[in-house]
């Protein structure tokens, strides 16, 4: 191998000396030295795939939820699905030999499919072994997605991994994976590139050009010596499920997760134990936009540019536990000086929640020491917060205007009044509804919060600053029968900003920035469009009430149909008005498959989303996976796979595809659940909101006695959900 490569050295330094004297420029390489470069690269690739083969395995699981019967009863386990079915893309998957006794690491993505309480059938082939050996799964490293299997064997072979202080930007890199046949001594699949990138995915990846796909996740990224940098997984910055990262296939784009750092806590995997992020717990102050500033710039929005000055240290976390307080500055972490809560991101990002970190801090005047802070999570779930109003919406000034107070809550047990302006929590100033949520978002229920308001006087229009108690509740799942206006449509008008008399308590408060204006609206129009994607042919079709104006943000219902059946006349017809009504748009896809919908079109229906958010101005608040049947399985499996877009579900008559990830008050999810007492899975269908509900996901059952599998046509029923849809927002 070594004689190899240096001879490919040789021929490129050949290459590269012939020199034009007369003119500068490079002259023609000969055509014998272009063959010797070509046949010394094709030997090191051979060489070096035959390296890392042996190691490489195929993965198939027989059972679990690749396909769930709707429409009929449950089929037995191995059969093939009848009527309608929610399918996962099936078919073999890759791994990695990791120990010569069995261990087998692997991309969580070929088993997302699976819920925890299923024991799946996993069948591995082992290259030269002709038969597949049962495999079982050990534990999930759920920070780099990954899963650790075991098979019954020994002297398997192991790679030898490339050592993280050696790999280098401009690395040739192989990708490998084993797919495509069962033959027992086949060879891998293999894709060409180069490492294009070190420390991605906060620390926890490398970047590579090769070509990553569901093909080879699992599979291993070698070198041209055939040891390996890592295994292939779908990571992504834009979430932590199993399937983020998947947006980013034949993009250019592939993760891989250094072997060297799996190795290092392979022996917590064997022995059972699933690994988590670590946390610190704490939420960094959000500085007001003051006049003078411009809100748009990360300066002045904070978030990873921020400081890291701590607004509230989270209850019976790490940082509590270590003597953290508000006010707090983080000013070095490990030892590396900290600015900005991006540079904090770095050195927390690629720990695990056995892990520690050592921090220096500025209290007041002093430097503090925190060595070893241990960054154990709490072992009781983050619940879903709940203040207790409904916001404004299209509203230009900063803050949240109060449009509702939920009877009885906690808003209303403090004083809240609709009206009301929320300016500040605690030490923070709320720009805006969906900044208030996500500093809200850390508190568990019962944490009690300062609120600043805004209020007129009683008998003056006068405004004046007051201050407020509230004790956080959970959120609950109740409906007003009636809610007043939503909007202030002041969509395209210039945003204020926090003028600095407000710090002084004195008015005026707000102010337009100088030389602002306002922001051009996007270019989509009112009416029912069909659109067909001219490179994948995907289809779908799209209507937007003829009262759409972008003053005003609307609601998007993604319709999800059962199978076979898009039922495009009906869903319109029911819709229309209610689009009208609610400021709402249907966007409904078809699906690729006629037995089905397909996860990986899940991809797609976001990339759709992205899309329609440039066209219209479109609540991310408001976006609702909606479906029946088979539809209704796909419609909960996206938004639970797809929180950072989707915001409720309304599932009717259709049974879990995936497993229930923990709750995240960052990423509010609602679901809105519809079965038939003649539905003849009904018994299963029960189960299905009662396991969200353990799960802290605000989730509203509704059960149609004499209703069986078709989509509801109670007026009272789809007014309600329509209400529900309208509280999404709530706070």
């Amino acid at each position: 191998m070594r004689v190899v490569v240096a001879v490919i050295a040789a021929v490129v330094l050949g290459l590269c000396g012939l020199v034009s004297a007369q003119q500068g420029k490079l002259a023609p390489p000969a055509p014998q030295a272009s063959e010797r470069l070509d046949e010394a690269w094709e030997q090191a690739t051979r060489e070096a795939v035959a390296r890392v083969a042996p190691c490489v395995v195929q993965i198939v699981t027989n059972i679990g939820l690749e396909a769930i019967p709707v429409e009929s009863k449950p089929s037995k386990p191995g059969t093939k699905p009848g009527g309608g079915a929610l399918l996962r893309g099936q078919g073999p998957t890759t791994g990695l030999i990791v120990t010569p006794d069995g261990y087998i690491i692997t991309s969580s993505f070929n088993f997302l499919h699976i819920p925890r309480e299923v024991t799946p059938t996993i069948l591995v082939r082992i290259p030269g072994r002709p038969d597949p050996l049962p495999g079982r799964i050990v534990a999930r490293d759920e920070t780099r997605m990954l899963t650790l299997l075991k098979v019954d064997a020994d002297n398997l072979p192991v790679p030898q991994a490339v050592p993280i202080k050696e790999i280098r930007v401009g690395q040739w890199a192989l990708a490998l994976g084993r797919t495509f046949s069962e033959a027992a001594n086949a060879p891998p699949s293999v894709s060409v590139g180069i490492i294009s990138a070190l420390g991605r995915i906060w620390g926890k990846a490398i970047q590579t050009d090769a070509k990553v796909s569901p093909v080879n996740y699992g599979g291993p990224l070698a070198d041209i010596h055939g040891r390996v940098f890592g295994v292939l997984v779908p990571m992504s910055p834009r979430g932590d499920s199993e399937l983020a990262g998947v947006e980013w296939y034949d993009s250019g784009i592939g993760f891989a997760v250094p072997l060297e750092d799996i190795y290092r806590v392979l022996p917590r995997l064997k022995q059972g134990e699933d690994l988590h992020a670590a946390q610190l717990g704490v939420t960094f102050e959000q500085p007001a936009p003051l006049i003078g500033q411009d809100p748009t710039k990360p300066a002045s929005q904070g978030g990873i540019f921020g400081t890291c000055r701590i607004a509230r240290v989270w209850p019976n976390s790490p940082a509590a536990r270590a003597g953290l307080q508000a006010g707090d500055e983080i000013v070095e972490a490990d030892g590396k000086p900290i600015r900005w809560q991006l540079q904090l991101r770095h050195v927390l990002g690629p720990k695990y929640d056995f892990e520690t970190v050592s921090l220096k801090v500025k209290r007041g005047e002093k430097i503090l020491d925190f060595p070893n802070i241990s960054l154990t999570r709490p072992k009781e779930p983050q619940r879903p917060v709940f203040a207790g109003i409904l916001p404004m919406r299209d509203d230009a000034l900063p803050g949240v205007e109060i449009r509702y107070v939920f009877p009885k809550s906690p808003a209303e047990i403090a004083g809240l009044r609709v009206g009301d302006r929320i300016v500040r929590v605690d030490n923070t100033f709320i720009q805006n509804p969906w900044h208030l949520r996500q500093v809200l978002a850390p508190f568990q229920p019962g944490a009690e919060v300062q609120l600043t308001l805004v209020r007129p006087g009683e008998k003056e229009k006068k405004l004046a600053l007051h201050t407020v108690a509230l004790k956080l509740g959970e959120a609950g799942t109740d409906i007003p029968e009636k809610l007043p206006d939503a909007t202030k449509k002041e969509g395209l008008a210039i945003r204020s900003v926090y003028a600095p008399t407000i710090l002084k308590g004195q008015e005026p408060f707000f102010a337009k920035p100088p030389k602002a204006k306002p922001p051009a609206p996007p270019p989509g129009k009112p009416g029912f469009f069909r659109e067909k994607d001219p490179t994948s042919g995907r289809e779908y079709w799209l209507y937007v009430p003829e009262t759409y104006t972008a003053e005003v943000a609307h609601g998007l219902v993604i319709w999800l149909h059962p199978a076979g059946n898009p039922m495009e006349e009906p869903i319109r017809k029911t819709w229309e008005r209610y689009c009208k009504s609610h400021a709402l748009i249907v966007y409904a896809p078809k699906a690729e498959n006629p037995s089905g919908w397909l996860t990986s079109e899940g991809d797609a229906i976001v990339q759709d989303i992205r899309h329609l958010l440039t066209q219209y101005r479109i609540d991310p608040q408001r976006v609702v996976a909606h479906g029946l049947g088979n539809g209704g399985s796909f419609a909960l499996y996206l938004a639970l796979d797809a929180r950072d877009w989707i915001r409720g579900a309304v599932v009717i008559g259709g049974p879990l595809a995936s497993r229930i990830p923990d709750y995240d008050p960052a990423m509010p999810l609602a679901v809105f659940y519809v079965a038939g007492g003649r539905d003849p899975n009904i018994e299963t269908l029960r189960t299905v909101p009662r396991d969200l509900q353990r799960r802290h996901y605000p989730t509203l059952y509704r059960e149609i006695p004499e209703h069986g599998t078709g989509y509801p046509t109670d007026a009272s029923l789809l007014d309600e959900i329509v209400r529900w849809i309208d509280t999404l927002d709530r706070l």
